[in-house]
């Protein structure tokens, strides 16, 4: 009998590995996906720029982007190191695996930013742009190389039709100034809608500008009565929507060395502090409450103004 005797084995094992998720459908996004890595250049303890910039490739079977190699991980790529000789002990992620439901809360989200915060510091940053135009652009500083595989959650972008099934909320967040009217954008302001106990993000580009899709199924009101609601048509029913802002621009955390339209680390965005809103250009609070029709998109915005005002954190 024909014996092999293996003389030699190479273990080759990719950095990072990224499954991006459709914020407003809970679904992977498989294609359209520009997804680049630089690695930090880091000057006692503060980022002073990035380095070149590295390809993802997209996987045609399971739609992942991954890495073959990055720069300064070639030990970890070869299984010469661990992955907890760059970024400690473990990922924060372990265990944790959110359903795609799940996935558009806004609970959920702070989790993930919670638990990524519990890691060493960032030494890449990486960039994810849509070539559709469905999501905004986002930017993520990790600390690489990663065991597991990285979920993100990609949020629409404002000009994104609305998916089939779900309800719309629009709008533009602007800066109220001393005399009412709206100032300056309030860029990468981070967006809510609560419903139904349940809460659900979006995110304002540099513009202020947003998109928020949630799901019809919960969100309508319970139907009731023969027939239901009485004599009100289907297609005029209505339900409450409170609509909160988070913007603290001076939390909001750039990268040196990138392009400076691109949208702030994903993180900081999302740790803004609650911004006051108002629902006339007299009358700020916590937040907006509008009734959402079905069938229409809800456009949210300060009474007699085109924008929602607010008061930055």
């Amino acid at each position: 009998m024909l014996r092999v005797v293996p003389l030699e084995s190479i273990l080759l094992r990719a950095p990072l590995g990224v499954r991006f998720i459709d914020l407003s459908r809970g679904v992977p996004v498989t294609d359209g996906l520009v997804v680049t890595a630089r690695p930090l250049e880091i000057v006692v303890g503060e980022v002073v720029g990035v380095g070149r910039p590295m390809l993802a490739l997209r996987s045609p079977v399971s739609g992942i982007y991954g890495f073959r190699t990055l720069p300064g991980l070639e030990p970890y790529v070869r299984g010469e190191r661990e992955a907890s000789a760059w970024c400690g002990g473990g990922s924060p992620f372990e265990g944790f695996e959110p359903t795609p439901e799940e996935l558009l809360e806004l609970g959920t989200l702070r989790r993930l930013v919670g638990a990524e915060a519990l890691t060493p510091a960032a030494n890449f940053v990486v960039r994810v742009e849509d070539q559709a135009g469905r999501f905004l652009p986002q930017v993520l500083l990790l600390c690489l190389p990663r065991e597991q595989l990285l979920e993100v959650p990609l949020f629409s972008s404002p000009a994104r039709p609305v998916p089939s099934g779900l309800a719309a909320v629009r709008g533009q967040v602007a800066e109220r100034d001393p005399s009412g009217q709206a100032g300056a954008a309030a860029g990468w302001a981070l967006v809510t809608a609560s419903t139904d106990g349940v809460t659900y993000a979006a995110l304002a580009d540099a513009r202020g500008m947003f998109a928020l899709f949630l799901p019809y199924a919960a969100t309508l009101p319970p139907l009731a009565g023969s027939p239901p609601h009485g004599a009100l048509p289907f297609d005029q029913l209505t339900w409450p929507i409170s609509v909160q802002v988070f913007y603290e621009p001076a939390h909001q955390r750039r990268v040196p060395g990138l392009d400076p339209r691109d949208p702030p680390d994903v993180r900081s965005i999302l740790e803004q502090r609650s911004a006051r809103v108002y629902d006339t250009p007299t009358q700020p609070g916590s937040s907006v409450v509008r009734p959402l029709r079905l069938g229409r998109e809800l456009v949210v915005a300060t009474d007699q103004r085109s924008e929602l005002l607010i008061d930055a954190a």
